[in-house]
């Protein structure tokens, strides 16, 4: 067995998910109080305290370059957004509830107008035969002709 796998074990920190949840109004205090509570086997007593990141610096300078640094600033991006729940991957493959309504889409009988009065209609539709004339020909052809000329020169 490689050596690396038993780092990841004997390193493993929370996920991101966890840290999510410490972060919130209701939970930061008691997390704080926990992860600073005097611990003689933790770096300083377990005083230097980087909660996103969920670790322990010996000294408080060393935290606060840790602050500075560019993984703690990744780790800080990744917890602004919601992570990843069960009851979304529900959601997504049509298991759960449905949380909000979805939005109309055209169906393939209606029609699309665009308001540039030189393109036609789009009918939306399936692939084969689907009727798209963004260009009437004549604007074509110069189009095919300019690009002729400059693949020229």
């Amino acid at each position: 067995m490689p050596r690396g796998s038993n780092m990841k074990i004997k390193y493993r920190t929370r996920d991101l998910d966890q840290i999510y949840e410490d972060k919130q109004p209701e939970n930061i205090n008691r997390r704080i109080e926990e992860a600073t509570k005097i611990d003689e086997d933790k770096p300083a007593l377990g005083q230097n305290y980087c909660l996103p990141c969920d670790k322990y610096f010996c000294e408080e300078k060393a935290l606060q370059a840790h602050l500075k640094q560019k993984p703690h600033k990744r780790r800080l991006k990744a917890l602004e957004t919601e992570p990843h729940s069960q009851q979304i991957a529900d959601w997504a493959a049509g298991v759960g509830p449905r949380k909000r309504k979805r939005e109309e889409t055209p169906t393939r009988s209606d029609k699309i107008v665009l308001e540039d009065p030189q393109h036609s209609t789009v009918r939306v539709g399936p692939r084969k035969g689907r009727e798209m004339h963004p260009l009437d020909l004549e604007q074509m052809d110069t189009v095919h002709e300019e690009q002729s000329y400059l693949a020229v020169d």
